[in-house]
């Protein structure tokens, strides 16, 4: 059996994909800075990564912060 490594860090569609948000969602969050990226090249078109650990850490925070509904409260009518 091979010994798989994880990824560090994900391109915009494995992220967005991996959180169940849409790529244009996560470009948005990436411009307002809500979201943890690196851009790892300095150039004018440089990639946007997205560590997991980050990830992870940004995602606990969010539900720290998330409102808690009640069940059958909320959401749309």
């Amino acid at each position: 059996m091979e010994n798989e490594l994880s990824p560090l860090a994900l391109r915009p569609k494995e992220a967005a994909r991996l959180l169940g948000i849409s790529v244009r969602h996560l470009r948005e969050l990436t411009k307002r800075g809500t979201i943890p990226c690196v851009r790892p090249n300095l150039g004018r078109r440089s990639a946007v990564l997205y560590p997991v650990e980050l990830l992870r850490e940004w995602l606990r925070g969010a539900a720290q912060f998330a409102p808690q509904v009640a069940p059958g409260q909320g959401g749309a009518k």
